[in-house]
């Protein structure tokens, strides 16, 4: 009987054996053929004798094909077999399975299930932990492992160092790592080089790296790259030579380097190196090189590289094919771009992405829409890009639908829509998006502080920037570097420069940006020593801190202490030269931007499309075309004449120097046009005058932006028909601020401010453009009154004015004689922190000098500590009205020993000066002077100059040589100064003979009439006077009624002859007629 049993248990478990075998067999055939459509009806066939093996062998299948559905199918059949009870290692593949498929949870639920875990258990779902971002829970769980007393592996501390490098601590893991005698493992030291090399550490992981008994292939590329990423480019280039052999991972390690290093040219290069060595690139070399290409807009090279692909046979994958799209669009070359895309086998949702984002770079919005539309499957970095094509090109309006219909959001989609608000003006909605997005229970990222607080940077909006400051707090982010850089940075252009410095204190002073933000803080605040000061204790000065320091100079005016520095440069690049350039581009030196440009040419440093882009705005300046030209060839010569950014700038130049025939040529046999291309052509007709041909453009347009109807708009302005640019603007799909701005503008151009202030009135939100805007209107108009009401309107909102906005409100002042608005708004830049602007304080020199405080001009004047030839002009004019000739002349000495080199405006100045003081030889001099050393041809209004000189010393005679000797017609008011004269002289003839030119020059002012009048009355020759009243009559010429106001409590007060509105009008007169019974001229006879 035992015998029977033991055959029949023999021959149950050969059958099982059999049966397991069988199943075996047959799975391993499913899986050899890939027919995965397969799995589910195998595993039903499967009976209940299947091993660990079967199980085994599915599950490693399904992790080799990420395949999560057919895993959980192979678990429920286990567990639906009653049968079979897995073992330890069948568990954790199962483990490994879930971990490797993604899904961490069910990984955790199998971890918990099994009854005794041993180190693959707890390695596995550490390194899962590690691997899907969750780092605290990985080293949460190695605290548990080392409790439980199972012994790390190799492979345990490998996912513990990922950890350590994800969170930015730095644990004493390794100590850990050499009391297990693990230092030697080559994985695990090839980890900590990884995670020292992240830290900054590179001592450290040299160290460890030379310690290590064996090295292979990892452990080099590791070290490489670790120096590579620490900015230590030459000690990974010598590690790079000195390896036994290369792979195509070591290549790739060191051409990343150099381009994260700044050195793109380098990647280059050492990639061609790598053809030339035999080594083959994979996917990952292409996409680094590609990368390189894009960083130096190099189409050429792009292309160059795209051969050598197609030429070794390389595959597209979709890695490389985005990154292909990528470059072509980026290159602004769409039609390549979207050939390689067509051309792709397969596309993924990242490579759709890349090509709708590459049509929305480009202003191709529709071809982007329609792609969008045709995707058979998106995701949220679809809706994202998307979105962000339309806010770029300006559709607000369509970028909010869409963004309504997400079907789900994400903090990127969110930074996204309020970016695009930021982009393009509108402040109130993407505050309001903001608020939004922490209601919606996304939780904000440094990147959109760095958003919104740029947008209250931007707009000067201090109260906004302390509100998100208090999120900040509150989401637990002040003691991250970019959002801190990006509040340093908010506070200093809100002029908030002690909130500033306090952010910057408390930031670690190893972080070079920080040190770049501040000191461009000090800087454009006019805060020059400070940010000296900084600039020379900097831990490191790279060559953004050196431009830092240049451009905060050149912005404020201070051009000569830019060069200074820029000339103490160690090793100039290119960068270094455009930031110098265009420093003297924006201050008005574009004479002085080209010659530095030839110098740039002289240094054999290569410019970029950007060297190019502002050179060619000095030209369009200067209205210089032969300069134009010539760059114009040598940006063929350097093969940027493909690029569309060059492009634009060639057409705006050719256009603002009144060629659009050149223009339209180049936009007609442009490759591709952008949305810009369209806009500068359009704008090039509209600022020439020729509105027909750009609404023809116009209407042709493929499609517009803001831009393209602003454009439009202000060209009607400019043209004066206000009722067609009105139709326009109503008709624009999405107006933003700039729009508004542009028909407030032209509005007020025309002299319509009260439509002006109608439509300022009805603007959703305004900003500092819109107000200076206004205020310049009324200003324009005459109405200095209300230009100042509305200066001071707009401070009580909260809007703080720009430099722009007081450069129309200082000179308003001036003409009004107002010295105590005057004081208050000198206060207001001392307060906004341009009190170091040189343009401002040479317009508050010129205000207070016409208000009669000559003390308080010398003293702003004395405090400039870089005086241009716009500060030393305004001083000597100054000098000038007040009659204190020899002290301009003086000052006129400093100007020339200073090296400041005099302009007309400079010479107007000290003619009039020696007109006041009668210095007829000393401005007989400087006439000759001007004209024979300086080269200036004299204007008409020099010569109305010495014509005043000569009559008012009473030497009328060679002033009537003077004016019949002039090389230009004379005009009616250089023969005014003389017939002025000849009233003050009493030589009638002389006067009756200025007084008929003018005449014949303008017939109907009537202020040569009322002079020769006076002058018959001081002869007492009544019929004469008479006579000029008659014919005053009968060519119906009236006389301005006079004016004259006086300020009083801070109020100016306007009095017109015969106009009795002022409300104390019947006390002013019974006071004047009081004052007058005291004259004792007061019963002279006027015949006049």
């Amino acid at each position: 009987m035992l015998q029977l049993k033991s055959r029949i248990n023999t021959t149950a478990s050969a059958l099982k054996a059999k049966a397991a075998n069988a199943n075996d067999n047959r799975v391993r055939t499913v899986c050899h053929q890939g027919q995965l459509e397969k799995w589910p009806h195998s595993l039903h066939s499967l009976d209940r004798f299947s091993n660990s093996s079967t199980y085994a062998y599915l599950l490693q299948e399904c992790i080799q094909k990420r395949n999560l559905s057919k895993g959980r199918l192979v678990h429920a059949h286990m567990n639906s077999n009653k049968e079979f009870k897995p073992d330890i290692s069948l568990l954790n593949i199962l483990l490994n399975m879930y971990a490797k498929c993604g899904n961490i949870e069910d990984a955790r639920n199998v971890f918990d299930e099994i009854p005794q875990r041993n180190v693959v258990s707890w390695s596995t779902l550490i390194a899962a932990y590690a691997r899907d971002g969750y780092a605290e829970e990985a080293l949460q769980l190695f605290n548990e492992m080392q409790r439980a007393g199972v012994k790390p592996n190799q492979f345990t501390f490998t996912s513990v160092i990922r950890a350590c490098t994800h969170l930015g601590i730095l644990i004493d893991i390794h100590k850990e790592i050499i009391h297990r005698g693990l230092q030697s493992h080559v994985f695990v030291g090839s980890s900590l080089i990884d995670m020292y090399a992240k830290f900054g550490c590179i001592e450290n992981a040299r160290d460890v790296f030379e310690k290590m008994p064996h090295r292979n292939m990892v452990s080099w590329n590791t070290i490489i790259a670790g120096y590579a990423q620490n900015g230590c480019v030459e000690e990974a280039l010598e590690l790079f030579q000195e390896m036994p052999e290369r792979n195509v991972v070591s290549w790739t390690a060191m051409i990343a380097g150099f381009m994260q290093n700044g050195d793109d040219a380098g990647a280059l290069e050492l990639f061609r190196q790598m053809q030339l060595s035999g080594m083959r690139a994979n996917s990952n070399t292409f996409s680094t090189v590609l990368l390189a290409c894009i960083s130096l807009e190099s189409l050429k090279h792009g292309k160059e590289i795209h051969g050598v692909m197609i030429r070794n046979g390389h595959v597209f994958d979709v890695f490389v094919g985005s990154a292909l799209v990528d470059m072509y669009a980026k290159s602004l070359n769409v039609e390549n771009a979207r050939n390689v895309f067509d051309r792709m086998s397969q596309r993924d949702v990242v490579l759709w992405n890349t090509m709708i984002a590459g049509y929305a770079r480009n202003g191709h919005i529709e071809g982007a829409n329609e792609l969008f539309l045709k995707m058979p499957k998106r995701n949220v970095v679809s809706w994202t890009v998307m979105i962000e094509g339309y806010a770029q090109n300006g559709l607000v309006g369509e970028a909010s639908r869409l963004f309504q219909e997400m079907p789900e959001r994400n903090v990127v989609s969110w930074n996204v829509i309020i970016g695009g608000y930021v982009q393009n003006g509108y402040r109130e909605d993407a505050f309001k998006s903001f608020q939004q997005m922490q209601g919606s229970g996304v939780k904000p990222n440094s990147k959109t502080f760095a958003i919104v607080l740029s947008a209250c940077g931007n707009l000067a909006a201090p109260e906004h920037g302390k509100q998100v400051h208090e999120v900040i707090i509150r989401n637990a982010l002040e003691s991250d570097v970019s959002v801190n850089i990006a509040l340093l940075d908010m506070y200093a252009k809100c002029r908030s420069i002690e909130n500033a410095r306090t952010v910057f204190d408390r930031l670690p002073k190893e972080n070079l940006d920080s040190w770049n933000a501040m000191i461009a803080g000090y800087a454009q605040n006019g805060h020059f020593d400070e940010a000296l000061r900084l600039f020379q204790s900097i831990p490191k000065r790279t060559m953004i801190s050196w431009t830092t320091m240049i451009a905060g100079y050149a912005q404020n005016g201070h051009v000569d202490d830019a060069l200074k520095l820029f000339q103490k440069i160690p090793e100039k690049n290119v960068v270094s030269w455009n930031v110098m350039i265009a420093g003297y581009s924006q201050n008005g030196y574009s004479e002085e931007a080209l010659k530095l440009y030839q110098q740039m040419k002289f240094a054999r440093v290569k410019s970029n499309s950007k060297t190019f882009v502002i050179v060619l705005s000095g030209c369009a300046d200067l209205a210089a075309p032969v300069h134009g030209k010539q760059i114009h060839e040598e940006i063929i010569r350097s093969g940027f004449h493909y690029d569309v950014v060059v492009q634009n700038a060639l057409i705006d130049m050719y256009s603002k120097c009144g060629y659009l025939e050149n223009a339209r040529i180049l936009f007609d046999t442009m490759a591709l046009s952008d949305i810009v291309s369209w806009n500068a052509m359009i704008a090039g007709y509209a600022q020439n005058g020729h509105i027909d041909e750009a609404l023809e453009l116009f209407q042709k347009m493929p499609e517009r932006d803001v831009v393209s109807w602003t454009v439009m708009i202000s060209g009607y302005a400019q043209k004066g028909n206000l009722d067609e640019a009105l139709k326009l603007f109503q008709n624009i799909p999405d107006r933003n601020i700039v729009s508004w701005n542009a028909m407030i503008a032209g509005y007020a151009n025309n002299g319509h401010i009260d439509e002006a202030l109608k439509l300022f009135e009805k603007m959703p939100e305004r900003n500092v453009v819109s107000w200076t805007l206004i205020i310049a209107g009324y200003a324009q108009s005459g109405h200095g009154m209300e230009a100042l009401k509305h200066f001071h309107k707009m401070q009580l909102t909260g809007v703080q004015p720009n430099p722009q906005t007081f450069v129309v409100a200082i000179p308003v002042c001036a003409n009004l004689a107002t010295l105590e608005q005057g004081k208050q708004i000198h206060e207001s830049i001392i307060r906004c922190g341009f009190e170091c602007n040189v343009f401002l304080s040479s317009a508050l020199v010129d205000m207070y000098a016409k208000c009669g405080s000559l003390v308080s001009a010398c003293n702003v004047f004395d405090r400039i500590p870089k005086k241009g030839v716009v500060t030393w002009n305004a001083m000597i004019i100054g000098y000038a009205m007040h009659g204190c000739g020899k002290e301009a002349l003086q000052l006129f000495e400093q100007m020339e020993n200073s090296g400041i080199k005099p302009d007309h405006v400079t010479f107007l100045g000290i003619l009039s000066a020696c007109c006041h003081s009668g210095l007829v030889n000393d401005g007989r001099m400087y006439f000759n002077s001007m004209i024979q050393y300086y080269h200036i041809t004299p204007s008409m209004s020099h010569y109305g100059c010495m014509v005043d000189l000569f009559a008012r010393a009473g030497h009328l005679s060679e002033a009537e040589d003077f004016i019949i000797q002039m090389p230009v017609q004379p005009d009616a008011t250089v023969w005014g100064c003389l017939l002025a004269a000849c009233g003050v002289h009493k030589n009638i003839g002389l006067g009756e003979r200025a007084a008929e030119h003018i005449f014949q020059l303008e017939p109907t002012n009537a202020t040569p009439y009322v002079l020769l009048s006076n002058i018959y009355a001081a002869a007492g020759r009544c019929d004469d006077i008479q006579k000029v009243r008659k014919i005053m009559k009968d060519r119906r010429i009236r006389k301005n009624p006079g004016c004259s106001w006086i300020e009083v409590n801070k109020q100016v007060h306007a009095f017109v002859m015969g106009d009795r509105s002022n409300p104390q009008a019947q006390t002013i007169t019974s006071d004047l007629e009081r004052l007058s019974g005291q004259n004792p001229y007061s019963n002279c006879m006027v015949c006049a």
